[in-house]
């Protein structure tokens, strides 16, 4: 859900809710771009517990483009 855009459903990576993605959204930058949170306990925890959260929820900063088809 990194990148998620206003009015997209998005699920939120503490608690696991999906919800509607708001301008009034708490969310927090992970590598450049945003991931949203259901609410500001779950942004809070998120703070306290980044490294944990992004582990449990597969979440992970976006990799580079992988091997070119064809190359060795």
């Amino acid at each position: 859900q990194p990148g998620a855009a206003l009015g997209q459903r998005a699920y939120c990576p503490v608690s696991g809710v999906v919800f509607e993605v708001k301008a009034s959204s708490p969310h927090k930058e992970v590598a450049g771009r945003p991931l949203y949170f259901c609410c500001a306990a779950c942004g809070a925890y998120f703070s306290q517990h980044r490294d944990d959260v992004l582990a449990l929820r597969s979440v992970s900063p976006p990799k580079g483009p992988g091997p070119v088809p064809g190359s060795p």
